[in-house]
This record gives C-alpha cells, structure tokens and sequence, in this order.
C-alpha cells in the first residue's frame, strides 16, 4: 500500500485553478488520519467553488455580476456557481439559510420541544 497521497485529476480542458503545492491535505498528507481523504476533498471543493466563483465575477455582464454579488452576500459560504463553456453561470443557492436568530430569514429552528 502506498503512502503517497492521491492523484488528482481533473476533466479534460479544465484550467488548472490552483497549484498542487499549495494544497494543504496534499502537502500534509498522512495515511494513518482516517480524515485525510475527506480533508482532500472538502479543501478542492473550497478552492474550486471560490475559484468558480471568481471566474464567474471577472467573466459576465455587470447585471449578472450584481445578482451574484447580492446572493455571495446571502449565503457566501454555501453558494456554488460555474462558468459553462458558454460562458453562461449557472447557480445553485441554498434553500434554508443557516440559523440567526436575529435574521427575518433565518431557517425555523430544529430545536426539540
């Protein structure tokens, strides 16, 4: 069994949107931590949303940028864009926000009672 960590490969014609040396879990990776390949996959999927999103900014018309601005600041943790070949976004948002009690828009609380 290797130690070495995983390859990672991405789709054909995909710019590379960050540098294998500047992955943390890749330059720190540990077979023994039961997380590592978890780790992995959620600092990718970090990097690769807020790159998309970054493209998607630097990319499109000022309306479309505005839109995605306000729904960054909605949810700037949990919104997903991508850039089509087209170059048209697509935009996937989070149906229940997470829980602030001073938020009129907050999801209803799951709290047992």
């Amino acid at each position: 069994m290797s130690k070495d960590p995983p390859d990672v490969v991405f789709e054909e014609g995909s710019e590379p949107f960050i540098e294998y040396d500047q992955i943390t879990a890749l330059r720190e990776w540990d077979l023994q931590k039961p997380t590592a390949l978890k780790d992995l996959m959620m600092e990718l999927r970090e990097r690769y949303r807020l790159d998309q999103l970054r493209r998607c900014m630097k990319d499109t018309d000022d309306r479309t940028r505005f839109e995605l601005e306000s729904l960054a600041a909605l949810c700037p943790d949990s919104l997903e864009v991508r850039q089509l070949v087209t170059r048209d976004v697509e935009c996937v948002v989070p149906l229940l926000l997470p829980h602030d009690p001073g938020s009129p828009r907050a999801a209803p609380s799951q709290e047992a009672g």
